[in-house]
């Protein structure tokens, strides 16, 4: 059974339909700029999809029309009304929503996610609500037509993220799988100070940066170049000065390349023990 009635188009003023009451949109960020350009296509062209709209209550009770997907196209029109064209749209082309309110939460969401490109912030936001609502991430994941990964990592990084961040991600400072390499390297703090640092650079943070964040104050295991001549080094300061700090530097290299025995080790440890 299909939750809308496609075949019925329905004209409402816009202004009584309402955004926000019962249900609320994923989208919380909206650029303007981009409001603006579909207000121009809207214009010219006219509008392509309807709205969304159903049944509902506002706070007192009340019978009210809701709406549950469109609401860029909705404040397209409105900009249209108040910039453009006064008399633009009196009426907006709906369709109406049959579902129950649990069915119009995943219906505005997959919408938005599939046609509206909800930003990754307010996709991962939305999925922690309806996981602390008590649903799985899977029947998220069914719903919304994406993979149970697409959900957790997502569930994930909200969790992990800091503010600057997000606010980094809706901005194009870094890729959401950048985005989650570093929450999951770094904590808050941390996060915030790489953020800050790109911002001062004017630069992007990239997955292979993100994914070693965290180990940048670690030192890098030698190549075995670097580890024989440091062992040469270590011998000859050991042979020429009789310096026990090289020589012990020389065995412990040693053994690292397999030069000197798990034993010998030991012996010289005991010795050193002994003393």
């Amino acid at each position: 059974m299909s939750l809308f009635d496609m075949d019925t188009i329905i004209h409402m003023p816009i202004d009584e339909i309402k955004v926000g009451v019962q249900l609320q949109n994923i989208r919380t960020w909206f650029e303007q700029d981009k409001i603006e350009e579909l207000a121009q296509s809207i214009y010219n062209e006219g509008l392509m999809s309807p709205v969304i709209i159903m049944d509902s209550v506002n706070e007192s009770g009340e019978d009210i029309i809701e709406l549950v997907a469109g609401e860029r196209r909705l404040r397209a029109i409105k900009h249209i009304r108040n910039t453009i064209d006064a008399n633009f749209f009196n009426e907006v082309p709906c369709i109406q929503f049959e579902g129950t309110y649990h069915d119009a939460v995943f219906a505005a969401a997959t919408e938005n996610i599939a046609r509206e490109q909800v930003d990754d912030v307010d996709t991962a936001a939305w999925i922690v609500r309806q996981v602390d609502d008590g649903v799985t991430q899977t029947e998220i994941s069914e719903r919304i037509h994406k993979s149970v990964q697409y959900v957790n990592f997502r569930y994930t990084f909200h969790n992990r993220a800091c503010d600057e961040v997000k606010q980094a991600l809706r901005e194009g400072i870094i890729s959401f799988y950048a985005a989650y390499e570093l929450t999951k390297n770094l904590g808050p703090d941390e996060q915030a100070k790489w953020i800050n640092k790109a911002r001062r650079d004017q630069s992007r943070i990239s997955l292979a940066q993100a994914k070693v964040a965290g180990s940048s104050n670690k030192s890098t295991k030698p190549s075995k170049r670097k580890r024989d001549r440091m062992l040469a080094r270590a011998t000859a300061a050991a042979d020429d000065r009789g310096s026990e700090t090289a020589r012990g530097l020389m065995f412990a290299l040693s053994w690292v390349d397999g030069l000197t025995t798990d034993e010998e080790i030991e012996d010289v440890i005991a010795t050193e023990e002994g003393l």
